[in-house]
């Protein structure tokens, strides 16, 4: 076989996905992006090719287009190690290539009652200080950063500071944590009230593990 990686803007990707000779799609990005190709450029003509059922492309297509990914953290007795390491995971998902992942965390989910909920959040913050920013490369993301929480003031030019807002309302994007009043039916209640169903995850304190603090 041969793979040949073809860069380029949103006229490149349109020429592809255009040619005769590419009898399959797979895109990762937007929905915009996925309706510009799917339903055609302009909201005039998505809107009548939607109402007729006529895509402006045939070929079989596949995508994979972000997602908020609730992580729901389970309350329970939790020790400061299994708190600690609980925290360092989610910090480590939210900036594993700067956060443009399609399964980064937007959303955390804990409950209000639980003991250790300041804690926990404290911790996931403070693993975030420690952490050097890193070049916001997606198109776009310095705007949305902005007017969600203004203009960065500390960090170095191209980068945006990791930010995690405290009692988030769970649709805007970043990471914000969102407290829920009653946890019986979290992964059911974040698959609906999120956009998105790529993934979630549930997080529950190890029973098993007895390491020293």
């Amino acid at each position: 076989g041969c793979l040949r990686i073809v860069t380029g803007g949103a006229e490149v990707g349109a020429a592809a996905v255009a040619d005769d000779r590419i009898d399959e799609i797979h895109l990762t990005g937007s929905v915009e992006t996925h309706d510009s190709i799917v339903w055609g450029r302009s909201l005039e003509e998505r809107e009548q090719r939607k109402l007729s059922r006529d895509p402006a492309i045939r070929k079989p297509l596949t995508s994979e287009l972000g997602n908020v990914t609730p992580w729901i953290i389970v309350p329970g007795p939790y020790s400061d190690h299994q708190l600690r390491f609980q925290a360092g995971t989610i910090a480590a998902a939210l900036t594993t290539n700067a956060g443009f992942n399609c399964v980064t965390p937007r959303v955390l989910v804990t409950w209000r009652r639980w003991r250790d909920r300041e804690r926990f959040v404290d911790s996931v913050q403070s693993i975030l200080n420690q952490t050097p920013p890193r070049k916001a490369y997606y198109p776009g993301a310095v705007s949305r950063h902005e007017r969600l929480v203004g203009r960065p003031d500390s960090t170095p030019e191209g980068t945006l500071p990791w930010t995690l807002i405290r009692d988030a309302d769970p649709q805007l994007p970043r990471i914000g944590e969102a407290r829920e009043e009653d946890h019986q039916d979290d992964g059911e209640e974040g698959e609906d009230r999120r956009l998105g169903n790529a993934g979630a995850e549930v997080r529950v304190r190890d029973e098993h593990d007895d390491r020293p603090e």
